[in-house]
């Protein structure tokens, strides 16, 4: 029953909200019609009672609905975020583990950035502007530190 419901509010969980939403407002204008139209001042107090409690409830009710999906919608997109960037971490992860194992032939030369130098693959530095490739032992002689994903055991 709850996967089924899960659905069904996924799917039109914000129209519902809406049509909960509109059919307030048109029991609301006809009990308004209603009471401007009845002679009798106590058929009037009746529609604007009945029609006028009904109708906002209706809204309040789509109002609330509307909320809710709006809610989840954001709480749904922010775990999507959480999980697209946990699968960044592991991709990198891996990819820096693999680096690591492959470091049995340390690079010649390697990119220097401001503070620390990478292999020219490295993730951190790709595509940055200011870099400069020079020599592994140069980077190191100016007290560059090696990156600690890339150059994992280097200069240490």
């Amino acid at each position: 029953m709850t996967r089924a419901w899960e659905r069904v509010w996924g799917r039109f969980g914000g129209r519902i909200g809406l049509l909960v939403l509109a059919a307030g407002y048109i029991v609301m204008t006809s009990a308004l019609l209603q009471f401007l139209l009845a002679r009798n001042m106590r058929r009037r107090m009746d529609f604007a009672i009945s029609g006028g409690t009904i109708g906002v409830g209706l809204v309040v009710l789509g109002v609330v609905i509307v909320l809710v999906e709006r809610a989840w919608l954001a709480a749904d997109g922010e775990e999507q975020a959480r999980r697209s960037f946990l699968a960044g971490l592991q991709t990198r992860a891996a990819a820096a583990s693999g680096a690591g194992a492959a470091l049995a032939a340390v690079p010649d030369l390697v990119v220097a950035s401001a503070n620390s130098c990478h292999r020219p693959d490295c993730l951190l530095v790709a595509g940055r502007d200011g870099v400069e490739e020079l020599p592994l032992a140069d980077a190191l002689g100016r007290g560059l530190s090696a990156c600690r994903l890339c150059l994992k055991g280097v200069g240490s």
